[in-house]
């Protein structure tokens, strides 16, 4: 477990979500102190809030919050239409690409 985690530390989730569409969100644990959007519907989570230790209870809430409504964004509608916009102009691109080689 990592003090930092990136993009590609949510592989196996990725993997997961996609033959699993069902599913509302895959987490990351890490030892950082940041929440940040690893991608669709994929959250890193400090461990401290995860076990509470040595954080605030208010933060704590406050954190829990932010993570809810992350998830209650990456779930809208809105947000799921805007990255099939942009996952589609991506195929594209790289369609694109593909032919010029």
């Amino acid at each position: 477990m990592g003090e930092t985690v990136g993009f590609g530390d949510a592989e196996g989730l990725r993997a997961f979500l996609s033959e699993h569409p069902k599913t509302a969100v895959g987490v990351v644990i890490y030892r950082g102190n940041e929440i940040m959007a690893l991608g669709e519907n994929i959250v890193a989570l400090p461990h401290s809030l995860i076990l509470g230790m040595q954080v605030h209870p208010t933060k704590r809430r406050a954190d829990m919050e932010r993570v809810r409504e992350n998830v209650e964004w990456r779930n809208s509608k809105e947000f799921q239409d805007e990255a099939t916009k942009k996952r589609v102009a991506a195929t594209r691109a790289t369609n694109e690409a593909k032919k010029k080689n």
